[in-house]
């Protein structure tokens, strides 16, 4: 008896042990199951099953609301892209006009063969080379679109039967308030991406172009970031600018050695703007500029107050880099075209357009009377902060 009863508990705890793991075998199985219908269901999009007509109508919305941020143009189509930024580039001129005023503008900045002051390529290499970088930016934007739009919520709104081409001239469907109500639905969880790519320019200099004595938001390339947000923007890139100039440093030893730690491995075009701090010193400029053209995004180089040395700048540009300097004789041209205040009476002064008043008197710079020196840098802001000094630029 005592053997059958032992014989019998051990069967028992087997079954036992059999059942338990029989049901945590269906647990698992079924949360197997609950793990492959939500990746189905709201996965990555690629695997999500819907039917044609909800992917028709997800598409159709989501293309209309694309062409109306990109003003009834296609950024996929080529000849609505050029068009796009071209438009967004003649805003931007027409807006400095009014800031500079229309004559000003051109006596300022415009050459007679219709390009601008100060800046031009070094060489012929350093501009079709910005202009190849600027192609693949733009292609790899439109490849980004294209592969978001083929793989929407589990709809191919690109190369697929479940979205047609847009055509604004044509209804596309009869929606129903249903119908409307799943569209508000949809999209209010899948907002609309106006930015496919990034256009990085990075600052690199001493105190004036850190902007000490102004607000950080009045330095040039904090200026130039609102700019040609719009102009990028208009075919979806992001254009950002990084100030990380600094006081009283230089280009190079330290700058140089540790460029892809402070300025990064994206940056598209750095500028070298350390004239005050390393005049004189050519071999710090090509320790910099060579350290960044070594960084992953292969930039264009900007030279600001320099003075050339063309043959630190040919081995450059030999080497594969695209190289833009300023001009010494395109600046100088530009400063005397910049009308002069002084003599004039204060509603003479106070009738010119904001961005020439006040800003050259007697023949100087951001100096002298009657007002040059008094309104060089803004007062809305911490009216006493530091870096107000006389070499630095104003605002």
């Amino acid at each position: 008896m005592e053997i059958k009863s032992s014989i019998d508990e051990g069967a028992d705890r087997n079954g036992m042990r059999l059942r338990r793991y029989r049901h945590l075998g269906l647990l698992l199985l079924l949360l197997l199951l609950l793990v492959a219908v939500s990746n189905w269901n709201v996965g990555d999009g690629k695997n999500r099953k819907k039917s044609d007509k909800v992917c028709l109508q997800e598409c159709n919305f989501r293309r209309d609301q694309r062409y109306e941020h990109f003003k009834g143009r296609d950024i996929l189509n080529r000849n609505d892209l050029l068009q796009l930024v071209t438009d967004a580039k003649e805003i931007l001129i027409e807006k400095l006009k009014i800031d500079y005023g229309e004559e000003n503008f051109s006596k300022i900045f415009m050459r007679d063969d219709g390009s601008f002051r100060p800046f031009v390529p070094f060489g012929d290499k350093s501009s079709e080379r910005l202009k190849r970088k600027l192609m693949i930016k733009v292609l790899s934007a439109q490849k980004e679109l294209g592969e978001k739009e083929a793989a929407f919520n589990g709809c191919d709104c690109i190369n697929g039967d479940k979205g047609i081409p847009y055509n604004p001239a044509v209804e596309t469907k009869n929606s129903t308030a249903d119908e409307d109500e799943d569209k508000e639905s949809s999209t209010m969880f899948s907002p609309l991406d106006t930015s496919f790519e990034k256009y990085i320019w990075a600052t690199g200099g001493h105190s004036a172009s850190a902007g000490h004595g102004n607000v950080f938001n009045e330095s040039y390339t904090a200026f130039m970031e609102r700019d040609l947000k719009d102009v990028f923007g208009s075919i979806g890139i992001d254009f950002q600018g990084r100030n990380h100039a600094m006081g009283g440093t230089g280009s190079a030893a330290e700058i140089a050695m540790c460029w892809k730690e402070i300025f990064g491995d994206d940056v598209d075009f750095f500028s070298w703007d350390y004239g005050m701090t390393d005049a004189g010193q050519p071999i710090r400029l090509m320790h910099y500029a060579y350290r960044g053209a070594l960084s992953a995004g292969r930039p264009a180089f900007m030279g600001i107050r320099v003075n050339i040395d063309r043959k630190i700048m040919g081995s450059l540009e030999d080497l594969g880099m695209p190289i833009f300097v300023q001009d010494n004789d395109l600046w100088s041209e530009m400063r005397k075209a910049i009308p002069d205040t002084f003599g004039l009476s204060k509603n003479e002064i106070n009738a010119m357009p904001e961005y020439v008043r006040n800003y050259k008197c007697d023949d100087v710079i951001e100096k002298g009377e009657p007002f040059c020196l008094d309104e060089k840098y803004s007062r809305d802001v911490c009216e006493d902060r530091q870096g107000k000094a006389p070499w630095h630029p104003g605002m």
